[in-house]
């Protein structure tokens, strides 16, 4: 990635914290433009080399999703998207405000890498074992797969076209509560050979060390009626089966950032993560079974009009969906 083309480079997170030691990480060590979106439980931030979205300024974009995004809620991060697009973004990377990055943090990123391992089998695919040799698995991997020993199958693929980069998290990756209930190591991830999912191939991602192609922006919806540990899990299936549409590729590398965890309640956090752990099957079966298409807003409309017919989101879902899309038509 061109460090140079900074004003057209952004890092985007949201948190109800004051600066911390990875939020000033972030502005120490990065030349990205950083957006920080708060919320009603944010501090005022007094001003500094960053971009402070407070409540009193996001009711002042021009955006119709400001009317149907939710307060005290991860999804306000949407809206630094929105503006980040508004302000002439190509790359978007977001992560959160408990991570910070490791030296080189973007540095070998690609988007059309010369030679890559592509992923073949199996359909659903651990990417965290290709890192590590502990147990570990991904939030929103379905449960009923963490014990299968299926046959993996790889190939190398020249110039792929990767539309989304998942980086690795050190010391506390992102992981389920069952996880953190029952095993809750700290993990340093092996900075091994970065892989390639190929059509078909489903593994979870996260927002929380992600790099975005512009052309896939309209995928970075967070969806606002499922719950905090959910939202980001749906829309990254979501997210990779449409690249498939566009012949381009969700891609795992090793470890770009580390996390120094904020306090979590692991109970509440497996309440939140039900969803996950009830729906991610079906999900895939639907992803599956869609018939779809190169644009993205139509595939939005078709794919969220099926998961409300599955109760998977809320019917008023879909009106968040359309300003979310009406924004972005007046904005790409």
């Amino acid at each position: 990635m061109n460090k140079t083309m900074t004003q057209s480079n952004f890092l985007v997170l949201t948190t109800i914290n004051p600066i911390n030691s990875s939020i000033k990480k972030m502005i120490d060590e990065t030349d990205f433009r950083l957006i920080i979106v708060g919320d009603k439980k944010t501090p005022k931030y007094s001003k500094g080399n960053f971009e402070f979205l407070d409540i009193d300024k996001q009711k002042t974009l021009p955006f119709k999703f400001v009317e149907t995004c939710p307060y005290n809620s991860y999804q306000r991060k949407n809206l630094g998207y929105l503006y980040a697009i508004k302000e002439g973004a190509e790359i978007i990377v977001e992560t959160d405000d408990d991570n910070y990055p490791l030296s080189g943090w973007t540095r070998n990123i690609e988007f059309i890498p010369k030679n890559s391992k592509l992923v073949l089998e199996p359909k659903i695919f651990n990417a965290y074992a290709e890192f590590t040799k502990e147990k570990i698995w991904p939030r929103g991997f379905p449960l009923e797969c963490i014990l299968e020993n299926k046959e993996k199958k790889f190939e190398q693929i020249k110039n792929p076209s990767i539309g989304i980069w998942q980086g690795l998290v050190n010391n506390e990756p992102d992981v389920d509560a069952i996880y953190r209930l029952t095993i809750n190591k700290n993990i340093e991830f092996l900075n091994n050979e970065s892989i390639v999912l190929s059509k078909g191939v489903f593994c979870p991602f996260n927002s929380q060390n992600t790099i975005w192609k512009k052309e896939f922006f309209p995928y970075m919806y967070l969806p606002v009626t499922v719950t905090f540990r959910m939202t980001d899990i749906l829309r990254s299936y979501v997210a990779q089966r449409c690249l498939w549409e566009h012949e381009s590729f969700l891609a795992f590398t090793g470890p770009t950032m580390a996390q120094e965890r904020n306090p979590h309640n692991l109970i509440e956090d497996f309440k939140s993560e039900i969803p996950c752990y009830t729906y991610s099957l079906k999900i895939i079966e639907i992803l599956s079974d869609l018939q779809l298409s190169s644009n993205p807003y139509s595939n939005l409309e078709i794919i969220y009009a099926e998961f409300a017919k599955n109760g998977i989101v809320e019917n008023n879902e879909l009106l968040s969906l359309q300003n979310w899309i009406n924004d972005l038509r007046n904005l790409l």
